[in-house]
């Protein structure tokens, strides 16, 4: 059943893997990063695609797998971008499980973690699911400016320090492939101004896509 489920979650979303490949690929390859793409369905965050460097840390996240919600950095960048109804339904129905000291369990916590994520259009996972592991991710949209999907990439934290954090957020990288996968669907940037700063909200409409 489960396999059956995942087909059917893969079969419709096919289009977005097929377009999104050639953005994380490149992502992959100016950062040296391992890449994961993962799509919102009914309540929950589902690995699709996954693409690792070679000859690096393997990452345990796999294909297939559900991504938690509410301390992963797909699982947040999709969630925050939810209406308030969904946030609160999924987050009542979640079982919190403290993976590490640094995940957060307590639900206004969580709430007031995913206002900030939604200001930014990025989040982090700073070690609250995996210790030793960090990652960024930003939210993936489609025409309405729904969210449907988000990228994260991840590594060791050795290689995600502060002093890196901004090259790998922006410059043409994380959030931008977001957005570059999201126009791609065919979003008109302008629905971002609902979720985004305007500052922020410049910096997207002047930036052109790939």
């Amino acid at each position: 059943m489960k396999l059956f489920e995942l087909g059917s979650v893969l079969s419709k979303q096919l289009d977005i893997r097929e377009i999104a490949h050639r953005h994380i690929q490149k992502l992959v390859n100016k950062l040296n990063r391992t890449v994961h793409l993962a799509i919102y369905d009914h309540g929950k965050a589902i690995y699709v695609e996954k693409i690792e460097v070679p000859h690096t840390i393997q990452i345990s996240s796999q294909v297939g797998k559900l991504a938690p919600m509410y301390c992963t950095g797909v699982g947040k960048s999709i969630l925050a971008y939810l209406d308030d109804e969904k946030i609160e339904l999924i987050l009542t129905k979640n079982e919190f499980k403290k993976f590490t000291e640094n995940t957060l369990v307590d639900k206004e916590e969580i709430k007031q973690e995913l206002k900030q994520i939604r200001k930014q259009l990025y989040c982090m996972d700073n070690e609250e699911i995996e210790l030793d592991l960090k990652c960024i991710a930003a939210p993936i949209f489609n025409h309405k400016g729904e969210v449907i999907a988000g990228i994260s990439c991840s590594a060791p934290k050795m290689r995600i320090t502060d002093e890196k954090l901004p090259m790998m957020i922006d410059n043409d990288n994380v959030r931008k492939c977001a957005l570059h996968i999201s126009e791609a669907l065919g979003l008109n940037v302008e629905a971002l101004k609902k979720y985004t700063s305007k500052e922020i909200y410049r910096m997207y409409i002047t930036t052109p896509a790939d």
